[in-house]
Order: structure tokens, then sequence, then C-alpha cells
């Protein structure tokens, strides 16, 4: 084998182990980004409604942030406290 093949050979499973190491890292990240993509796309229609509805993206983005919050809130209220 030669000096050049093994430096390529190398190079490869340096390139493998970063990418994995990076998917390790990011590995934590992935399913609240896959909730976060969901529900923007679950409720921007709602936030478009409300944009033509108070005139100003900036009032509708605080308006719409409200209602998820709440939305959110009371739905994991309903479910009731499993640990008491």
């Amino acid at each position: 084998m030669t000096l050049q093949a093994i430096q390529k050979t190398m190079v490869a499973f340096l390139i493998v182990l970063v990418i994995y190491l990076d998917y390790r890292i990011l590995e934590l990240f992935l399913s609240p980004l896959a909730w976060a993509a969901i529900l923007a796309m679950l409720f921007y229609p709602l936030h478009r409604r409300i944009v033509t509805w108070t005139g100003k993206s900036s009032r509708a983005a605080l308006l719409s942030l409200v209602l998820v919050i709440l939305l959110g809130h009371s739905s994991h209220r309903s479910r009731g406290n499993l640990y008491s």
C-alpha cells in the first residue's frame, strides 16, 4: 500500500468520524427541531389569519405566540399530574 493510499484512507476515516461525532452532538436537538417544524406548519394558517385581522406582523406574532402557549398549557393541564 502506498503512502498516498494510506493518506486517503485516513482522511476518509477522519471524515466519517467527524460526521458521526457531529451527529451524536446534534442528536439531542433533532426531536425538538422536528416538533418545532410540525408546530410551525400546523399554526401557520392561523398566524396568516391573525396577520390579516390585526394588520401588523409584529402584533400577529405576539398574539400567535400567546395562543400557542395557552393551547399548549391547557392541553398539558388537561392531562393531569401523573406523579401526585
